[in-house]
């Protein structure tokens, strides 16, 4: 009896701790909700748009919990990639919003910084200005500012010009040590993902590829800057061999940027060019001079003498007051007038590793994606789908299942790939069958192989620690791929079948989607991977450009380019997944705030040894600063 009052007890209080524990979830999330509830901001005459990366701009909303630094225990709101783009395009027709004002002093990906990069060129069309300032340039954050009219540095600041580098950690000597052997089946002589668990550096194939890769993506750094700038690209790659920029001081007088100042100044340059604007409103020559405010033309001599006069002026006195608005604020202002319509270009997000099933935040599970490709094509009010493939792949039998549905989605409304950072292995394998395929020119891309990884512990097991393993089977080969035992050749036979017949389908998926043959996506494939310049060249793409182009081609081929509204389909839509995501990113942002630089290194090789099946996964995460 008292067995089971004990029993009663102990389940009458786990079911008191998980109600107030779920209550408790509700009320957090109710809290973060209520802080995140922005309502329009109303601009301001002569106000000012703030780029910068503060608190990071992103593919697609995340859970609230993302939004917590666990590290300060502070709430940071990331921008969007769509929100941050149609916002700029928003200030360029919006009469209050006299210009842009760049202070980078965050993080982006290379490729989200290229798209707004471009943002900011067509709002430069409008004819308002565009001015940069940071106490330091990062080479990323001078690449970006580089759009700018003019640029600033802090006197005492630098700009970062060295070029750029691409390295790979291997882990051979510790598994070694360890007495762990890697059991590798792999088909493709560049599918390097394996390479640092059965080698101590780069094969020649592996160093040819990162050695092509970085020289594609420092090349188009030097053509947007060489263009920007008006310096010869090779002037400025030679800057970079000679180390010639190592003060602020060099950065001006080599002619990276045009003036050095401190922030103050910045804001009394921006804030005169403002009220210049209000005294030559109905002037002419308003756009010429916005175009290159210092010029001695077109009556700016005025502004150019009170703009030296500035920094010059080293005296200490109150900083201007200036209407400065970030892009989040600015965002919640912009109106979406086709918001009533009835035709609809849906954006769906493939962000994150791919995996079997549901998955979590930050992978693309093919269940969870079919479902979202699934309801699109059923919507009669979805005309098209814009498909955001920012992944570097994972589970080739996931790949197929999402495969199948971007098919039968494409038989019934346009279907528009546009590619973000990565879009490699299992990222190219479910982009290949859609109707076109954009893509960043800094975007890694192709990948074309697959390869198997089993770790073999045996030696280790009984060397290091004195522990055996002994089994026995109905079957020979019941155990197969068991961590204790090395593979047989049979078995290495059986699993390298397994490899080419997934490879052989990926490549006839590709050949059917890119209209290619199966020798030419062969011989481009092999697990290779490709820059966005270099992707273009090879047919992997039929043009660059970003998520905004993606959605306008998109309305055109569907018909509907002058009456539709976007709407995005994302894993808020379900709010259990949304709950259930939001508790995992928990764990998941201690982690990093622990972990800092080193997070992306164990879990990337996290990644790798749990993963079972045939994997069409990119080699390695590429990161540019």
């Amino acid at each position: 009896m008292s067995f089971f009052k004990t029993f009663l007890a102990a389940f009458l209080a786990f079911i008191v701790v998980n109600v107030l524990l779920f209550v408790f979830s509700i009320m957090i999330f109710a809290g973060i909700a209520t802080m995140f509830d922005e309502s329009p901001t109303t601009v301001k005459s002569n106000s000012v748009l703030v780029v910068n990366f503060e608190n990071g701009v992103v593919e697609t909303a995340t859970s609230p919990m993302n939004s917590i630094d666990f590290s300060s225990l502070k709430i940071v709101s990331s921008t969007t990639l769509y929100s941050a783009v149609t916002s700029i395009y928003s200030a360029a027709n919006d009469d209050k919003v006299k210009g842009i004002y760049i202070n980078l002093n965050g993080n982006a990906s290379i490729a989200i910084a290229e798209e707004i990069r471009g943002a900011i060129a067509t709002f430069k069309e409008s004819g308002k200005f565009v001015v940069a300032y940071s106490d330091s340039y990062s080479q990323l954050g001078y690449y970006f500012s580089s759009v700018a009219d003019k640029i600033y540095v802090n006197p005492e600041g630098s700009v970062e010009w060295s070029g750029i580098s691409s390295s790979v950690m291997f882990y051979k000597g510790l598994l070694d040590k360890l007495g762990i052997k890697a059991e590798v089946i792999r088909h493709g002589s560049f599918k390097a993902a394996v390479e640092p668990f059965i080698m101590n550096s780069m094969s020649p194939e592996n160093r040819m590829q990162n050695q092509k890769l970085v020289n594609s993506i420092w090349g188009t750094i030097l053509g947007e800057v060489s263009r920007s700038r008006s310096i010869d690209s090779m002037v400025l790659s030679n800057y970079a061999t000679d180390l010639a920029i190592s003060s602020a001081a060099d950065a001006y007088k080599y002619g990276l940027v045009d003036g050095l100042a401190y922030e103050d100044q910045v804001m009394k340059i921006i804030n005169r060019i403002v009220l210049w604007d209000g005294e030559i409103e109905n002037d002419q020559v308003k756009k010429s001079v916005y175009r290159n405010f210092v010029d001695q033309a077109d009556g700016s001599e005025k502004l150019q003498i009170e703009i030296d006069s500035i920094l010059q002026d080293k005296s200490i006195d109150s900083i201007v007051n200036i209407n400065l608005i970030s892009l989040n604020k600015y965002s919640t202002s912009v109106v979406d007038k086709s918001i009533l319509s009835k035709n609809k270009v849906a954006i769906i997000y493939a962000d994150g590793e791919i995996v079997d099933g549901a998955g979590e935040e930050g992978q693309v599970g093919s269940a969870t994606l079919t479902k979202k490709l699934s309801k699109a094509r059923k919507d009669d009010n979805i005309k098209a789908v814009v498909l955001r493939v920012n992944s570097p792949g994972g589970s080739a039998l996931a790949s197929e299942v999402m495969w199948r549905e971007v098919e039968l989605l494409k038989a019934k409304k346009p279907v528009i790939i546009s590619m973000g950072s990565v879009a490699a292995s299992g990222g190219y394998y479910i982009s290949a069958p859609a109707d076109m395929i954009l893509a960043d020119k800094f975007t890694l891309t192709g990948s074309i192989g697959v390869f198997g990884l089993l770790m073999n512990v045996e030696d280790g097991m009984r060397d290091k620690l004195g522990v055996n393993v002994d089994v026995v089977n109905t079957n020979p080969y019941a155990d197969m791929g068991s961590p204790f035992r090395a593979l047989s050749n049979k078995e290495r036979d059986f699993l390298q079948n397994s490899v080419e017949r997934v490879y052989a389908t990926f490549v006839n998926r590709v050949s059917d989607g890119r209209n290619l043959s199966f020798e030419d996506v062969d011989n481009i494939g092999q697990g290779r991977v490709w820059s966005g310049v270099d992707a273009l060249e090879i047919g992997l793409i039929d043009n660059h450009g970003g998520l905004i182009d993606a959605i306008y081609i998109a309305a055109e081929r569907a018909g509907v380019s002058s009456d539709y509204k976007v709407i995005q389909m994302t894993d808020n839509d379900d709010s259990l997944l949304f709950l259930l995501n939001s508790l995992n990113s928990v764990k998941t942002q201690m982690i990093k705030s622990e972990l800092g630089d080193m997070y992306e290194h164990v879990t990337s090789v996290k990644t790798m040894l749990k993963n079972t099946g045939v994997q069409a996964r990119m080699p390695y995460k590429m990161t540019i600063e």
